[in-house]
């Protein structure tokens, strides 16, 4: 009786892949655990790639971020480390020039920024590789450096005035 009860899903299942059921019902399932399975190995490449070029987009390995003052014990023991430093503001504002205004993102950044990758500046807009150049140091007091696309949106060129705030 036992052997009866094992023997007859066998049977079912031989007769039923012989008539075609099982096997279109296999290949559908080795092709989804392959589509799931190419999916994931993508998914694991691609987080290891931003994960390699995050530290140049924050031109940091690490970012301590606050809406207050950092605390001065923080900043000196971090100096006993050894641990490189650099202090950003990012805040949104309006920019004027003539006669015209521009909500734009204002970042300030002291003198040691970036402490990884370099900044890339050009003297035209819009430029393309052979005119963009590594930056030596950050703007100097009084210039800045904004991007290609608020140029043409407040009618400026390379060199103009613009106030800020």
């Amino acid at each position: 009786m036992v052997s009866f009860r094992i023997l007859l899903p066998l049977q079912l299942l031989w007769r039923n892949w012989r008539s075609g059921e099982v096997r279109i019902l296999a290949g559908a399932l080795v092709l989804a655990v392959t589509v799931v399975t190419a999916i994931a190995v993508f998914a694991d490449r691609m987080e290891r790639s931003l994960a390699r070029q995050s530290n140049s987009y924050l031109a940091a390995d690490r970012v301590v971020t606050s809406r207050f003052t950092i605390p001065e014990d923080w900043r000196s023991q971090s100096l006993q480390y050894g641990l490189k430093q650099a202090d950003i503001a990012e805040f949104s504002s309006m920019i004027m020039a003539k006669g015209d205004m521009q909500l734009a993102s204002v970042k300030a950044v002291s003198a040691s920024y970036p402490l990884r990758g370099t900044l890339e500046v050009s003297t035209s807009a819009f430029a393309i590789d052979a005119v963009i150049e590594a930056a030596t140091g950050i703007p100097t007091s009084g210039e800045v450096w904004v991007d290609s696309r608020l140029l043409p949106l407040m009618d400026l060129s390379l060199g103009d005035t613009l106030s800020i705030g």
